[in-house]
């Protein structure tokens, strides 16, 4: 799915270092371990100055407690700078898949689907919570719901863009 690769995250088009992680695996066929990519990440922040506007740093909490773990989201440039280096048919696979996810991604926001998509969700949630404050409202609701859900879900699928990679999930 198109969210896998890139999100729209407060009207910018962004991936995750993680998910990029995932994607790359080595001629051996071993995925790269997510702390290269921030090891990457972070030497390219310390030689080009100007890169600090492609990425942005991120902490995700453990759920058993202990030292966050550090992730980065980063726009196409961002990402471009990171897989510059990668070589053969990997990674020209994966330039490319990431360049028309983020190209798909930008479209969508610019169209106002984003937006339309965002306003469907709120609509979504607000009948839910009528319906729960009024207690005659859940019959209604339950006749409501499945509109507002294929709404929801219809304007989803046509943010999603399909990318055939044979590389590991």
């Amino acid at each position: 799915m198109f969210d896998d690769y890139v999100r729209n995250i407060n009207g910018r088009a962004m991936a995750d270092s993680r998910a990029v992680a995932q994607k790359i695996t080595t001629r051996h066929g071993t995925l790269v371990e997510h702390f290269n990519i921030v090891r990457s990440v972070k030497r390219i922040l310390s030689n080009d100055p100007e890169a600090i506007f492609n990425f942005e740093e991120c902490l995700e909490r453990r759920k058993s407690g202990g030292k966050p773990v550090t992730y980065y989201l980063m726009d196409r440039d961002g990402f471009m700078l990171l897989v510059m280096d990668l070589r053969g048919k990997v990674g020209a696979k994966l330039r490319r898949m990431y360049l028309n996810a983020f190209k798909a991604m930008e479209a969508f926001i610019q169209s106002g689907g984003a937006y339309r998509l965002e306003l469907a969700q709120l609509d979504l949630s607000m009948a839910s919570d009528h319906a729960s404050i009024h207690g005659r409202g859940l019959s209604m609701w339950g006749r409501e719901k499945r509109r507002h859900a294929q709404h929801v879900k219809a304007l989803r699928d046509a943010a999603q863009l399909r990318l055939p990679f044979g590389g590991t999930p």
